[in-house]
């Protein structure tokens, strides 16, 4: 779970899938693998698959994918004018976090909580504070989101079918899900417990945020698929499925839903990105998942092009 990639300065936060192939593996690779279900089948070859592992490398100046890293390369000289020759005379200071800082909040496992404007924990006390302003912080103001993603705006927390149950359930903090073909509104709320013994208040609401979206999506992109018009008589695919697919979703939450419109919910794309590791990460480690994303590093990238 520690494993150290180097240069992670330089790391494409990019996401591929592989199925579980060792009960007690725990590490991810830095090798491109196919994604294979239960059946052996690839899922690369189906029509249909929302992942296109042909296009592995992410520009995280606008969150365009391209298929090369050359192809990378030109795109962000010609559009973003952001590759430089080097200069002489002493480096820039860096302004964001340092290799050290990085490898020591590895998003793959907990320890990315322990960064001092995350760490704390979250009171039961402080639960309905941070329910109904995560809420505020999603549909407050964002009406326009909600329609262009033909989703539903709910206008108070009592509508919205996750917050109000996990506003209600607060209390049940310590109950442990054991059924791995639990459904995913569940394996949400035990995500979210599981959390907030970990980060303060503040954090926790951009937790909320973040798991309820994502939730948004899955939901509305199941039902798309469908082809399921009538909202009144959908029932959530959240809500009775298992949480075993939700991996599968994580480039498409990232770089078409979200878009450019992260900082509508307090969130940027970086982190984002390191909540979607960690949260399908945790799905692998607890069963809920047989599926994983695998980090590719810039450099290996480059060696292999």
């Amino acid at each position: 779970m520690n494993q150290k990639v180097d240069n992670a300065e330089k790391k494409i936060l990019n996401f591929l899938l592989q199925e579980k192939t060792n009960e007690n593996e725990s590490n991810f690779s830095n090798t491109k693998l196919s994604i294979k279900n239960e059946n052996n089948d690839n899922i690369n070859n189906r029509k249909n698959n929302n992942i296109n592992l042909e296009r592995t490398f992410i520009c995280k100046l606008c969150g365009k994918i391209y298929s090369s890293y050359p192809a990378l390369y030109n795109h962000r000289k010609q559009k973003h004018n952001s590759i430089k020759t080097r200069e002489r005379g002493r480096p820039r200071k860096n302004s964001g976090e340092t290799n050290a800082e990085k490898l020591k909040y590895n998003p793959l496992d907990s320890s990315y909580f322990l960064k001092e404007n995350r760490i704390g924990k979250t009171n039961l006390n402080d639960f309905e504070k941070s329910i109904n302003q995560s809420f505020n912080q999603i549909y407050s103001n964002n009406k326009k989101f909600f329609i262009k993603q033909n989703l539903i705006y709910y206008q108070n927390i009592n509508q919205h079918p996750f917050l109000k149950q996990y506003l209600f359930d607060k209390h049940d903090l310590y109950i442990k899900i054991v059924n791995e073909k639990e459904i995913s509104d569940n394996v949400f709320i035990d995500y979210l417990n599981k959390i907030s013994l970990l980060v303060n208040p503040k954090y926790f609401i951009k937790i909320i945020t973040f798991i309820t979206l994502f939730r948004e999506f899955v939901n509305i992109k199941k039902k798309n698929k469908e082809n399921n018009t009538i909202i009144n008589n959908y029932i959530e695919y959240t809500s009775i499925n298992s949480a075993e697919n939700l991996p599968l979703l994580s480039n498409e939450f990232i770089n078409d839903f979200l878009e450019n419109d992260y900082l509508l919910f307090d969130l940027e794309k970086e982190e984002t990105i390191n909540l979607v590791q960690n949260f399908c990460n945790w799905l692998y480690i607890n069963k809920f998942t047989s599926f994983k994303l695998i980090l590719i590093s810039q450099e290996n990238c480059e060696n292999k092009s």
